[in-house]
């Protein structure tokens, strides 16, 4: 396990190198970009993700909330659940995200976490906020959050001193999830990669050794819609 999880990296380094040296000479890609684009192409090898259709990365665009519950269901293995009526009153059964949500959802149950909004709505169109993107993966994971103690605790700080403590982020990494700013899809490839790569489940397995170790080298023929209407993300 560890091995792999050495040789991801490595591998990662060496692509985000020749990206950057790419990047570097052309001025389309800056560092941090770099980062995200090699989240990107790994989250697109395990089938997790794709480009549109015709092949853009739009890594500055905002991305949903039922876009971000088709990547959560996509990496834990889940299928889309058929579904004859919607757990939430904002979600249509027609709707290509009705089935990835209801997949979603049980699982964040299975965790002792209940998903959505809390009245009985999802709100799937929404843009992603970066804390929500964080709690979102906690609730998948089952990574309990405590209430704090301070004065000024409240539930965005307490979920990030939750995430630090297990790992899913790095202390200096908190100023980027106190605020309820707009997730790219950049930030939410970057952070699930991580995710993927480096937390160990209780099978001592990541979420790709587990779920994508057999996957092959090939994109989903599902693309992302830039309007919003189509398959996605």
């Amino acid at each position: 396990m560890g091995n792999k999880k050495w040789l991801a990296l490595g591998m990662t380094g060496i692509l985000a190198v020749s990206l950057f040296l790419v990047g570097a000479e052309s001025g389309s890609l800056t560092e941090h970009q770099v980062a995200q684009k090699a989240a990107f192409e790994r989250l697109m090898d395990s089938g997790i993700i794709s480009g549109d259709s015709s092949g853009n990365l739009n890594l500055d665009q905002n991305i949903t909330r039922a876009q971000f519950a088709k990547i959560i269901a996509l990496a834990f293995g889940l299928k889309p659940q058929p579904i004859q009526k919607s757990s939430f009153s904002d979600v249509d059964i027609k709707s290509w995200a009705a089935g990835y949500i209801e997949a979603a959802k049980k699982l964040a149950q299975t965790n002792g976490f209940e998903l959505g909004l809390g009245n009985g709505k999802f709100d799937p169109n929404k843009p992603l906020t970066t804390i929500e993107s964080l709690v979102f993966i906690e609730k998948f994971l089952g990574v309990k959050v405590d209430k704090g103690t301070a004065a000024d605790s409240n539930w965005i700080k307490d979920s990030i001193a939750a995430a630090i403590k297990a790992k899913l982020i790095k202390a200096e990494q908190s100023k980027d999830f106190l605020t309820k700013k707009n997730a790219t899809r950049g930030f939410v490839f970057e952070l699930s990669d991580n995710v993927f790569l480096n937390y160990d489940l209780p099978s001592g397995e990541t979420i790709y050794e587990k779920f994508h170790s057999d996957t092959v080298d090939s994109v989903a023929d599902e693309v992302y819609s830039e309007d919003g209407a189509g398959l996605a993300p």
